[in-house]
């Protein structure tokens, strides 16, 4: 190749650089939902039916065998196809961002690799991050915490009528409008700002506490990316599980016609259960985060190397 023809390719990487970096991050995140989802699903369904409704389950245990009792092992799967949906298109839209609000930073602060910004800065990048993604999540999330809950619901309204995602997705928008997919958002926003603001700072911390010196990031083993990426999903459900409470009340309430604002359900909760039903079904969401964000960010790396290479 001639220089003149080096010159050219270079000109031509430098405007593509950043749209192929966020194609990336969008195709990794994508794939690394798929793999959190597959870990995490059956404890995911766990915490949203003991959550929602606490006087139908003494423990999570009975929780967990009354699912297998009646439906079996598919029915810890309930709303897999809704999950994949929220896990690949949050974490696809969540790490594209993420990986858009550090180059901000970067530029902020003057700094020239992602590799290089500290822990608190890849926390505020993750939180900044957080806001573009719960856009997508919100009416995702809304319409798998319906499926999931969809056996109780029939118990208290007396009908046995099972509905799909899409039949799901067609009841809200005949009877709410385009606005009742976005039902729940604000509780969604409260819970993922804080929550990833702890979720990629608690990642970056252990990473790098398990960075040997002398070595990066990126000559880390896989078993370091999956022990971050667990403890990163801890920091997220023990940081913002109160609000993820509130918002998988008042998602599947209003399809009973019992609607609440986020202040007066974090209210009504705390006045009627204490402090301890804010934390209702924190166990399987404990449970479930490591083995689950362990697998999201091994799958993201990994996809992201493949992708390098």
């Amino acid at each position: 190749m001639t220089m003149a023809g080096v010159e050219a390719d270079v000109r031509l990487e430098k405007p593509l650089g950043p749209l192929l970096g966020a194609s990336k991050d969008l195709l990794s995140g994508c794939i690394g939902g798929v793999g959190c989802v597959v870990a995490g699903q059956p404890f995911d369904t766990v915490k949203v039916k003991f959550q929602t409704f606490p006087h139908l389950y003494k423990s999570v245990l009975s929780c967990m065998t009354s699912v297998l009792r009646n439906a079996g092992v598919r029915g810890l799967y309930a709303g897999s196809g809704p999950a994949f949906a929220v896990n690949m298109g949050e974490n696809a839209v969540l790490f594209m961002c993420y990986g858009q609000c550090q180059s901000l930073i970067r530029t902020v602060y003057g700094v020239n690799e992602d590799f290089q910004l500290s822990v608190g800065q890849r926390a505020l990048a993750g939180s900044l991050a957080a806001v573009c993604s719960s856009m997508v999540v919100g009416p995702l999330e809304l319409i798998k915490c319906r499926r999931q809950a969809q056996e109780e619901l029939a118990r208290i309204q007396r009908h046995g009528r099972i509905r799909t995602p899409l039949q799901i997705t067609g009841d809200v928008l005949r009877t709410e409008g385009i606005r009742g997919l976005f039902r729940g958002l604000t509780s969604t926003l409260a819970r993922e700002v804080p929550g990833n603001f702890f979720f990629f700072g608690g990642n970056a911390l252990v990473k790098s506490a398990l960075t040997p010196a002398g070595k990066t990031e990126a000559e880390l083993a896989g078993w370091v990316y999956v022990v971050a990426g667990g403890c990163g999903g801890m920091a997220f459900w023990l940081s913002s599980y109160p609000a993820d409470v509130v918002k998988s009340r008042h998602q599947i309430n209003a399809s009973s016609g019992k609607p609440v604002n986020f202040l007066a359900g974090f209210c009504r909760i705390l006045r009627e259960e204490g402090v301890s039903g804010l934390y209702r079904g924190v166990s399987p969401a404990l449970l479930r985060a490591f083995p689950a964000n362990g697998a999201l960010f091994y799958s993201v790396e990994v996809t992201r190397r493949l992708l390098d290479s």
